[in-house]
């Protein structure tokens, strides 16, 4: 009896030791039963040994029946508590599902195939567990390749144990591999569980990204809630809000996280672009000197800049500032697009001409560039050419196409057909209304 109660106190004492320390988890317990079984193997062992010996010495046999019952019982299937026989673990290697808690109970009963997450339901040893397979994820988490396992893990993960971080590594994942459904469904219950400010921002981000601003402004006002003192949040917001053509609404958020950190460049270059779009060009162009006077490469802030100069009709101006942008970002086509038209303004209309090829060869599906590149080639007197750009931009977007119609009608004109000139004429007042159009027709139909 001394025996068994050795091999018994040796797993008690780790068991100790594993909650002292917090390091309890299923496989921490798998471990125990291990060292345990180990230990009643030797007992049992040398029992029946003894035993044994007095049959041959004394030819009386007697085994107590307490011998019996462990060595049966170490071979159960399952026992009482649901945990395979101890025995097992002998020989075979940790698996999660041969070690039992309460909570695996709650997870079989439970309606929804979930698990709870009430703490007397919940326990270490499921923490622990859920976090070896995060801890898996997170090594791979970055790698484009392996969202899918991303994606296997964290299922498995969740399995033991819901938290918040599970799902929003699931989401992201999702994300990536372009299921967006499925990854605002995560993160919102990511949410539910840990309504956690970064969890909202990722949300926002999420739905920012498919166009959904309405609810972009909402989680990013829940982060808000809870941190007031983050600038980048009321820039985010604004940034939704200019996509909502909120544009004061943007500003007063843009204000807000300039107060914050007033080095907060995106920001101040986000206060620019609302002005911009409100035609306030003075004041969006010194919004942008300042965002680039903290950030120097800020090309979004150059962009806005050029754009504001252009409509006040400094197309020198523009050229300048635009030029330096480009050093920058060289592949960014709407700087090319942005000095064509300068240039196309000063009636540098081969200047005009190579920016703009340039901004198709980075862009070619654009149909802005080839109606810029008609009017272009028209000022130029190359009409068929012309007429080959606004057929391509009327292709690219028929919905916008009432300024293609009207240009290319009198590219067309110019080219003696005046047939094709007034039915592209007719496509244009239908599209847009344009009196100029009208009087066009009116002409034409006299002579």
């Amino acid at each position: 009896m001394g025996a068994l109660l050795l091999s018994s106190i040796i797993p008690f004492i780790l068991w100790v030791i594993q909650k002292v320390t917090n390091k309890t988890s299923r496989k921490a317990s798998y471990t125990r039963r291990r060292v345990f079984a180990y230990g009643m193997f030797l007992v049992l062992l040398g029992g029946i040994t003894k035993y044994a010996t007095d049959l041959l010495t004394t030819k009386e046999f007697g085994i107590p029946i307490f011998i019996i019952f462990f060595l049966i019982y170490g071979f159960l299937e399952k026992d009482f508590f649901g945990n395979r026989g101890y025995f097992y673990s002998i020989w075979e290697p940790y698996k999660p599902e041969y070690v039992t808690f309460k909570g695996d109970k709650a997870q079989k009963t439970s309606s929804n195939n979930k698990r709870s997450s009430n703490k007397e339901i919940d326990t270490e040893e499921d923490f622990d567990s859920s976090q070896e397979y995060l801890e898996r994820v997170v090594k791979i988490f970055d790698d484009e390749d392996k969202q899918e396992e991303v994606i296997k893990l964290t299922t498995i993960a969740l399995k033991f144990q819901e938290r918040g971080e599970a799902y929003f590594y699931r989401s992201s994942a999702k994300y990536n591999l372009e299921d967006y459904e499925g990854a605002i469904e995560d993160i919102t219950r990511a949410i539910e569980i840990d309504p956690d400010e970064g969890y909202y921002s990722v949300s926002a981000a999420f739905r920012y990204d498919i166009n959904d601003f309405k609810g972009a402004v909402s989680d990013i006002t829940k982060a808000i809630d809870i941190n007031p003192d983050n600038s980048e949040l009321f820039k985010t917001r604004g940034d939704s809000k200019v996509c909502l053509d909120d544009y004061s609404g943007a500003i007063t958020d843009y204000s807000k996280a300039i107060e914050i950190n007033p080095k907060n460049s995106e920001a101040i270059t986000g206060k620019a672009k609302a002005k911009y779009f409100l035609e306030d060009y003075e004041g969006a162009i010194i919004e942008a000197k300042s965002s680039i006077k903290i950030d120097p490469k800020n090309v979004d802030a150059y962009f806005f800049l050029t754009r504001s100069k252009y409509f006040l009709d400094d197309f020198k101006g523009s050229i300048r500032d635009v030029n330096k942008a480009i050093k920058i970002k060289p592949e960014d086509d709407k700087l090319y697009w942005n000095r064509s038209i300068s240039k196309f303004s000063l009636e540098d209309y081969q200047g005009a001409l190579v920016d703009i090829n340039k901004a198709i060869d980075i862009d070619p599906e654009y149909y802005e560039y080839y109606f810029v590149r008609g009017q272009t080639k028209s000022e130029l007197q190359d009409f068929s050419s012309a007429i080959k750009d606004y057929s391509k931009a009327i292709k690219l977007y028929p919905e916008q196409a009432a300024e293609s119609y009207k240009w290319r009608g009198a590219a067309k004109d110019e080219n003696g057909n005046l047939k094709g000139a007034l039915s592209d004429w007719n496509k244009a007042v239908k599209l847009g209304d344009d009196d100029e159009v009208k009087e066009w027709i009116a002409e034409h139909k006299q002579k």
